[in-house]
């Protein structure tokens, strides 16, 4: 990623304060927080997807944002990027390795935002996961960043990984929600 356009562009404003350079950042922050808060909500009850499902897209969506703004801030204010990607490097090696697989981590919300996109999935509908001797059937009760959480026909709650949910087949048993275009076809005819 080639930052010198965005520093030289920044240099050559007749800006001397780091305030006025960071109220720029931070104002153009707020225009693209806003407008994809607005079009994610608009997509999401387009879809007919839950707010519980749109919050959690939302919460995904503002966290991508601020670390895009955070960059753009440190690349402005001229610190040294490489110096700070070395040391996230090897912080993030160490947790990496000491605490849990980041790739795990990272294909999880992966697959929760391809879940989110997709939608063939809505809260209260029946599903069976996987085949063979490795099935979980129950009712969505959320979706989770990371995670699906189900209920079983026994009340037992179980917390499915979102990279697991796409990588098996999932087979739709009830539909709680058929979908607004759906309603609509039904209600006419």
């Amino acid at each position: 990623m080639d930052t010198s356009g965005i520093s030289r562009w920044f240099s050559e404003l007749p800006l001397e304060g780091v305030v006025l350079k960071t109220a720029i950042v931070a104002g153009c922050y707020l225009l693209a927080s806003v407008a994809a808060t607005w079009l994610t909500v608009r997509i999401g009850r387009s879809q007919g997807h839950h707010p519980d499902r749109i919050r959690g897209a939302l919460r995904g969506i503002r966290i991508l944002l601020s670390l895009l703004f955070a960059t753009i801030l440190l690349i402005v204010l001229g610190i040294d990027f490489a110096a700070i990607s070395a040391f996230l490097g090897n912080f993030l090696a160490v947790v990496g390795v000491a605490c849990f697989a980041t790739w795990s981590v990272l294909s999880n919300v992966t697959a929760g935002l391809i879940i989110y996109a997709t939608k063939d999935l809505h809260l209260g509908d029946l599903i069976r996961i996987g085949g063979g001797d490795e099935v979980v059937e129950g009712h969505i009760v959320e979706f989770r960043l990371w995670t699906l959480l189900l209920r079983r026909e026994d009340v037992c709650s179980v917390i499915y990984p979102n990279n697991l949910l796409i990588q098996r087949p999932v087979t739709v048993l009830v539909k709680a929600n058929q979908g607004r275009t759906t309603q609509l076809i039904q209600q006419q005819g």
